[in-house]
């Protein structure tokens, strides 16, 4: 299925069958991740991977370097003095929308 680029990454992962609305999963930290499959279709480069990293911030499920941009979760808005330090990773589009990235 062709994955348009102009729906966000839940919408495109429903119009293209990877994610149904029960199939979302929620993480410790509040953010909706979408399950991980045996093969998957980069969202950002349109790749077909074996490995795909979720984006901390939007979701979409990308490849390594489509998703290798390491933000403090401070970045993302969380302020949890226990937490607020670690690195998670987001993807490029995701990454130069943020502050002090």
């Amino acid at each position: 299925a062709v994955v348009s680029t102009q729906s966000t990454g839940k919408q495109a992962q429903q119009e293209s069958g990877i994610v149904s609305d029960s199939e979302d999963t929620e993480s410790d930290d509040g953010a909706n991740y979408a399950p991980h499959h045996p093969t998957e279709t980069c969202l950002s480069c349109g790749k077909l991977v074996a490995r795909t990293e979720s984006c901390a911030f939007c979701g979409d499920l990308c490849c390594v370097a489509c998703c290798g941009n390491a933000v403090t979760k401070a970045q993302l808005g969380v302020t949890n003095p226990d937490t607020k330090t670690h690195l998670v990773n987001v993807c490029k589009q995701c990454f130069l929308m943020l502050p002090g990235s």
